[in-house]
């Protein structure tokens, strides 16, 4: 009765060398479609676009699923969702600091551009903003900036 018994579980579990059933593909569309979360990039290139001032910093993250810039003048942060490679934003807020006119602009077009749904791709260090009217890639922040070697250091107690 006991090898009958293990003979139906064996049965019951089945073989899974040889499933042929697709796995469910929204989880791993899920995973890499915001492959990005807890990462910060700086400005690379763009087309399209030509950054006014020195700085451009892109930060994501996971909970709450946020994205934020910053580029001279006010910080601009928003709940965003991916959808396949869609960036989508549902509301954006920011600081009000009085800046240069120049600066300010550049805030108002990138938070435009932002909540225009570009498409994002993220590929190694790597990630590319596409919009209808400019292309923005940013490189990871720790891949632009490493952090310094510390030699040569003591410390007396």
């Amino acid at each position: 009765m006991i090898a009958l018994n293990l003979f139906s579980i064996f049965l019951a579990c089945g073989d899974k060398s040889t499933d042929t059933s697709s796995p469910d593909d929204t989880a791993s569309i899920t995973s890499d479609a915001y492959s990005f979360e807890g990462m910060q990039f700086v400005f690379q290139s763009g087309e399209g676009f030509e950054l006014v001032g020195d700085l451009l910093l892109v930060s994501f993250t996971e909970s709450p699923r946020e994205m934020s810039f910053s580029a001279g003048c006010n910080t601009h942060a928003g709940e965003y969702e991916m959808d396949e490679d869609i960036f989508t934003m549902s509301g954006m807020y920011a600081t009000e600091i009085g800046c240069d006119m120049a600066l300010m602009d550049q805030d108002s077009w990138l938070a435009n551009f932002f909540m225009t749904s570009p498409s994002l791709v993220h590929d190694g260090d790597t990630i590319t903003f596409t919009g209808a009217d400019a292309t923005l890639v940013f490189i990871d922040e720790e891949v632009a900036v490493p952090d310094a070697q510390l030699t040569d250091v003591t410390r007396e107690i």
